[in-house]
């Protein structure tokens, strides 16, 4: 059984600033540097600890930012654009699609890390016009039995 992990505000600042600075979660980050904890740790913090709970939404939130930064380098990388053959340089369509992919999967992501920043945005309208809804009360004093 492993040994049980307590929280320190210098062990938590360490993960918020290794989460705000990845697009990898918990998991990842856990298989790839030694001393990060387990994600099971992290949950039992969240539950337990509010000022590790406000951290970590934190770097979350700049995490998201993190990661919107890089579909702009993404879609920005012209490197592997073009493939130059004997016939000539032709479009590398494999270059393409998986770009498309990873900005897309960047994109899902953010939407939900900050879904208010980078969400879809809902709006309904009428001829350009905002609806606006009637709320009526009834109250008893309103029937009309007869």
């Amino acid at each position: 059984m492993a040994a049980r992990i307590d929280y320190t505000a210098e062990l938590g600042e360490r993960i918020c600033e290794a989460i705000a600075t990845s697009e990898v979660g918990a998991q990842k980050l856990y298989e790839t540097l030694e001393w990060f904890p387990s994600p099971n740790v992290i949950y039992r913090w969240l539950k337990e600890n509010e000022t590790f709970r406000n951290n970590y939404a934190d770097a979350r939130a700049r995490q998201a930012d993190f990661i919107f930064e890089q579909i702009l380098e993404i879609a920005d990388d012209s490197t592997g654009d073009e493939l130059h053959t004997e016939a000539g340089v032709v479009l590398n369509s494999e270059f393409a699609a998986r770009s498309r992919i990873r900005i897309d999967a960047r994109k899902w992501v953010v939407s939900k890390l900050l879904p208010k920043k980078y969400g879809d945005k809902v709006d309904i309208t009428t001829q350009g016009e905002k609806i606006q809804q009637e709320v009526r009360v009834i109250t008893p004093f309103d029937r009309n039995d007869g």
